[in-house]
């Protein structure tokens, strides 16, 4: 029976580096998105589901992954602090399915007041971000 835990800790070990590698690459996919830049002015945005992923650039502004590799800048207006919010960020759109400026987003959890949209970019992240 002690070869069983042996075997467990020297698996876990052996899974040490990819799980490095993992969150080392997942580092590097933020920065390329953090120090992106914003391409063309947009009016709406779309969903035919939920949103991949997304992250504060400042307190003004969050970088929302529509679908993969599919990147926008929605800048904001108000005293949320995105930086502060959790992994959850709720949006209340007046058209349903489609953000528009003038649309509000809220950060359950991090006890700050909704956001409202001012105005959505395109957003170019610094490099690619398939790795």
């Amino acid at each position: 029976m002690p070869k069983q835990p042996i075997l467990s800790i020297s698996l876990i070990l052996a899974l040490i580096p990819f799980l490095t590698a993992c969150a080392g690459s997942q580092d590097r996919r933020e920065q390329a998105i953090a120090l992106g830049e914003p391409g063309r002015s947009v009016q709406s945005i779309c969903f035919v589901r939920q949103i991949e992923s997304w992250q504060p650039l400042s307190e003004e502004a969050i970088v929302i992954e529509r679908a993969i590799n599919d990147y926008y800048r929605l800048n904001l207006i108000g005293a949320c602090e995105p930086d502060l919010a959790f992994n959850t960020l709720q949006f209340e759109s007046r058209s349903g399915i489609c953000l528009n400026p003038g649309d509000e987003i809220e950060f359950p959890g991090s006890f700050s007041p909704s956001c409202t949209i001012s105005s959505i970019d395109t957003w170019i992240p610094l490099v690619s971000t398939q790795q």
